[in-house]
Formats: C-alpha cells, sequence, structure tokens
C-alpha cells in the first residue's frame, strides 16, 4: 500500500515543528540570556509561552481535522497509540496537547511570580521536556 501524505498531516507536522522550535528558543533564552536581559527577559519569554499555549488548541484543531478527514495518513498509522481514544472519549493526543496547555499556563504564571535564576532553569528544563516529548509522538 502506497504512503498517504495528506495535506492536514504536513499542516500538522509544520506546526508542531514550529512549536517544538519555540519551546527550545525560550529554554535557551531562560538559560543563557543571549542578550543579556537580566530579569527582563521573564516578561517575554512568559509572553511567548502564553502564545505557545495558545498555539495548542491550534495544534489540537488541525489533528482533529487530520483524524477526521485523512485518518489513513501515515503519521497515525505510525503511531497507532497516540491516535486512538481513551476512557474518557478523547484521543491521547488531544489529552497530551491538553497537559501541555496546562502546563505552560503554569508555567507563564511561575514566571511572573518568582524571576530568579533558579526558577528560570527549572523552567527552561520544563520547555525542553515537552519539546522532547512532541519530537517523540510526531517525529519532528
Amino acid at each position: 500500500m502506497p504512503q498517504v501524505f495528506s495535506s492536514w498531516q504536513d499542516k500538522l507536522l509544520h506546526e508542531c515543528l514550529i512549536f517544538k522550535d519555540n519551546l527550545d528558543v525560550q529554554a535557551n533564552i531562560l538559560r543563557c540570556d543571549p542578550d543579556g536581559r537580566g530579569k527582563e527577559r521573564n516578561m517575554d519569554v512568559s509572553r511567548a509561552v502564553a502564545k505557545l499555549s495558545a498555539q495548542t488548541d491550534r495544534i489540537i484543531d488541525i489533528a482533529l481535522c487530520m483524524v477526521a478527514r485523512a485518518p489513513n495518513s501515515e503519521i497515525i498509522r505510525r503511531n497507532t497509540a497516540f491516535w486512538s481514544r481513551e476512557d474518557d472519549g478523547h484521543y491521547k493526543f488531544e489529552n497530551v496537547f491538553l497537559v501541555i496547555e496546562h502546563d505552560l499556563v503554569h508555567m507563564t504564571l511561575a514566571l511572573n511570580k518568582h524571576p530568579c535564576q533558579y526558577k528560570c532553569n527549572d523552567i527552561a528544563g520544563r520547555l525542553e521536556r515537552i519539546a522532547r516529548k512532541i519530537s517523540f509522538n510526531l517525529n519532528v
């Protein structure tokens, strides 16, 4: 059977790659402070992380469209467990992204509340773990 490539799959992978790259960039800014902005960088990272949180909804919408309109996509066949329904009736990928969205909201709040370097390193590590989770499940 030939590989099936859908525009929904391409759109999803593109959106997830941008998402993952932005997570990595924000983690690097928190760890390294490349512009030497100190605590000021936290507000910029906080805004960027809030935008990433909103982007998870767009990713979920694209993924739901892909599942409905292109259920034989290569990405679904390659990792069927990630695309299956769970006991709560949601797809596993949907639950994963909802947890990511929740975590990103809490990171935004933590950055605004505790701008110390220790907290920045902790949040950078959490952003990197989310990026690895996206990479693992979607091969981006």
